[in-house]
């Protein structure tokens, strides 16, 4: 009986969770109990329509940003009919804060930046604009990279990877100015006008960037990780087309923002279907110990960032050009 007691509080401890991680869950992964056994259920239809979009999201950011965009404008009408009809979404009451948070990461990633990184290649604007919006786009990634720290954080690996998004703002900054003491471009469009180059995410940077927010992801499945796969692969990509004509880190900004939009609409209006909201789940990732070495080991290379950002601004503001120490590819 005690044995039986201990099994059932472990249980109960394992699946009751914080606010943060629910909200975690309802953007990244599902919320029902996990069901194992079976070759298909609804989180494969998920995942494979997700997929789906993905691919085809990223033939039309190359061959027709302009009907990309034309979509991407109008994929707010989930949470238009979830307000209008109070339908939850992934069980987030219209208008509650949980739901208003998501509804900001909708606006923050889509209108503030998917749709104005298409428009740029989509109207082949001149250095100066494109440089202009890339200032503003430095501000919308750093925005939603801190907008994480508005998801309550209860536990030490939140409170260390909360940490970890103010560095890899900082170091987003630092790169931003050391640009503008050198008077080099923020951004550059590709010779055939169908890519966009960010010149303030290095290398290093974004897999710094990557290990981040797979630890955000995480916590609610490894289902929702797999966002961070869209964009790897699509910078991948791209990096192929172009003969790797820039460093690896360079393609993060035009692909990060179009991925995660689509991957953001495709769950929201998933969150919208029984069938889909109240089938089985994956449990939240349990791997305390080895993620939290992970936020440790993630830590210090941004630290090492860090120093190697102002190293390059010392040399800026002192009209040096030192060679660039992270560029790996």
């Amino acid at each position: 009986l005690k044995r039986l007691v201990r099994s059932s509080e472990s249980r109960a401890q394992q699946f009751s969770t914080s606010a943060s991680v629910r909200l975690q869950r309802m953007v990244w992964g599902g919320d029902a109990a996990s069901s194992e056994g079976g070759a298909w259920g609804p989180p494969m239809t998920l995942l494979t329509i997700d997929a789906i979009v993905q691919v085809v999201t990223g033939l039309a950011a190359l061959h027709s940003p302009c009907a990309l965009a034309a979509v991407i404008s109008v994929l707010w009408l989930p949470y238009a009919y979830s307000y209008i009809h109070g339908v939850d979404i992934w069980h987030l009451a219209p208008g509650s804060e949980d739901w208003n948070l998501l509804f900001i990461k909708w606006i923050i990633v889509n209108a503030a930046a998917a749709m104005p990184i298409l428009l740029l290649t989509a109207l082949q604007l001149g250095p100066k604009l494109v440089n202009g919006v890339a200032f503003l786009l430095n501000i919308i990634l750093a925005g939603n990279i801190l907008w994480t720290l508005a998801v309550d954080e209860e536990d030490t690996i939140a409170k260390l990877n909360a940490v970890q998004a103010v560095m890899l703002t900082i170091s987003l900054a630092l790169q931003v100015f050391t640009l503008w003491c050198r008077g080099d471009p923020l951004a550059e469009m590709s010779s055939d006008g169908k890519v966009v180059y960010f010149y303030t995410t290095s290398t290093l940077w974004v897999v710094s960037y990557t290990i981040w927010n797979f630890v955000f992801a995480s916590a609610g499945g490894l289902e929702g990780s797999s966002q961070v796969l869209y964009y790897l692969c699509f910078m991948a990509f791209l990096a192929h087309a172009t003969g790797n004509a820039k460093s690896f880190g360079f393609y993060f900004g035009f692909t990060r923002s179009i991925t995660l939009g689509m991957h953001l609409s495709v769950k929201s209006s998933a969150g919208l279907f029984p069938y889909f909201v109240d089938g089985p789940q994956d449990p939240p990732l349990d791997q305390y110990w080895f993620i939290l070495f992970t936020v440790y080991a993630n830590l210090l290379l941004t630290c090492v960032i860090i120093g190697f950002d102002l190293e390059r601004l010392w040399g800026a503001r002192h009209d040096k050009s030192p060679a660039e120490p992270y560029r790996l590819v």
